[in-house]
């Protein structure tokens, strides 16, 4: 289906998108760092827990919701069989529409996998195995659907593709990984072809859009040389055209977690090292220079910014960390048999926590300067945890039990405002990967683990 393309008066319409303050229309949020601009929010609800005004079920998996005008947006998946986009009501948790498109294959960690991408008229999301589909919010059909692998030669990364599309005026740019291309830009109302870049090796970062010196910018992580040269390298293109502004060796950060802003001209990564990055650009174009280096980041989420401090959830030996379990193939008989294989082994997500807690991660603040200020201890130990930053305030999903906790930000030390066990699994000897990031809108905070998604409300300050 051919569209015409919307004019759109650059860079300031498009950051507002028309969506509302309360939205968390795309992945990390409206300002794409997992922050948000609400305030009078809930910090603490005594003995009796948070109110869950609903709570549905999902398929296995890790795709996270965005949220537009009341409607929940969700690429969920049926295993080995199929992906389906589903719309829900913020306010009672009801399905509005959903739409299935088959998506057959197995892969490793199974499950669902993006943040849909969410504007006033379509929706945009990108399946494990490769479909970048655009859908109508008003007719919920399917408007067009390209398949990275076998147009654009795209390969398959490790454990599928996990990352999420990129609106930026009438293009949608997702990044296939091929040895010819390796990102590229649709017309966003047809899905033609608009631009591409040289090959990239894959990689599971998504794609971010910034603004840095006034310019609109794409940034992501590809993976650079071969073997024991290898080198993870952060590029910088030109949104409009493809081309490269300019890139710079991330150290080893940012094979999996995408680059954001944390001030005017300031990038922050984490992997397995933690770096700042500061830009700055004269007559020869833009300079790249870290700032600092910590010697340990998280795997999967990203670093909040709060009062000229960071503040991460370290990368352990459990729950997402270098030794988090591979789950297994996607659905089928055989996932089934795997599963039964390694529970007879005492392995994988059935596993006793013989070694404890202490081998999680922590959650760590450090300073300016990239000195460690303070770091929980085992009595406050961290799966691979997604983080949001609300209301000068941190709400944290633990990845190993999926519990809620909400940790004042500050550089005087860990303060535990409240914490809470949404999924009954915080005492359990199993690990749940709840490694979805969260989404917040009009105070409800949107949480997911493997089978369940739940609508915590904070509204109403305490």
């Amino acid at each position: 289906m051919k569209w015409t393309a919307m004019t759109m008066a650059g860079w300031v319409v498009w950051c507002s998108g028309l969506a509302a303050a309360t939205d968390w229309p795309k992945f990390h949020g409206p300002n794409g760092d997992g922050t948000s601009s609400e305030t009078g929010l809930r910090k603490n609800w005594g003995e009796s827990g948070p109110a869950i005004p609903w709570s549905c079920d999902v398929g296995p998996g890790f795709g996270g919701v965005a949220v537009r005008d009341g409607q929940v947006f969700l690429l969920d998946r049926v295993l080995s069989e199929a992906d389906v986009m589903r719309c829900l009501d913020l306010e009672t948790g009801e399905e509005i529409w959903s739409k299935r498109y088959e998506a057959p294959g197995r892969l490793s960690f199974p499950g669902s996998r993006c943040v849909p991408t969410v504007e006033e008229e379509y929706v945009y999301a990108l399946g494990g195995f490769g479909q970048l589909t655009c859908f109508s919010r008003e007719s919920h059909e399917m408007e067009w659907m390209v398949h990275l692998v076998d147009e654009f030669g795209g390969e398959l990364p490790k454990f599928g593709y996990s990352q999420s599309p990129v609106v930026y005026e009438d293009l949608v740019i997702v990044a296939p990984m091929g040895e010819e291309i390796g990102l590229v830009a649709l017309d966003r109302f047809s899905g033609d072809e608009v631009w591409s870049t040289d090959g990239l090796r894959p990689i599971q970062a998504s794609p971010m859009l910034v603004e840095l010196h006034g310019t609109p910018q794409v940034l992501f992580v590809g993976a650079s040389g071969e073997g024991a040269q290898a080198a993870t390298v952060l590029r910088s293109y030109d949104p409009d055209t493809g081309d490269v502004l300019w890139s710079v060796d991330t150290g080893g950060a940012g094979s999996i977690v995408a680059p954001v802003r944390v001030a005017e001209n300031r990038l922050l990564m984490t992997g397995r090292v933690t770096t700042l990055f500061d830009v700055q650009t004269n007559n020869d174009g833009f300079q790249v220079e870290p700032v600092f280096r910590v010697e340990e980041g998280s795997a999967l989420h990203l670093v909040m910014a709060h009062d000229d401090h960071y503040y991460l959830v370290t990368s352990g030996e459990r729950g997402g960390g270098r030794r988090g379990r591979n789950r297994g193939s996607d659905g089928g008989e055989s996932n089934q048999e795997a599963g039964e294989e390694e529970e007879s082994r005492g392995s994988g997500r059935d596993r006793s926590r013989r070694g404890g807690r202490g081998e999680l991660g922590r959650l760590i603040c450090v300073d300016s300067s990239g000195n460690e200020v303070w770091r929980s201890g085992d009595d406050a130990a961290y799966g691979s945890s997604n983080v949001l930053l609300a209301d000068k305030t941190l709400y944290i999903q633990e990845g190993y039990s999926g519990a809620l906790r909400v940790v004042a930000p500050s550089p005087d030390g860990y303060q535990l405002l409240a914490e809470a066990d949404l999924f009954g699994s915080a005492d359990a000897r199993n690990d749940q990967q709840a490694w979805a990031p969260m989404a917040l809108s009009d105070g409800r905070l949107l949480i997911r683990n493997q089978d369940s998604l739940k609508c915590v409300d904070l509204r109403g300050d305490s």
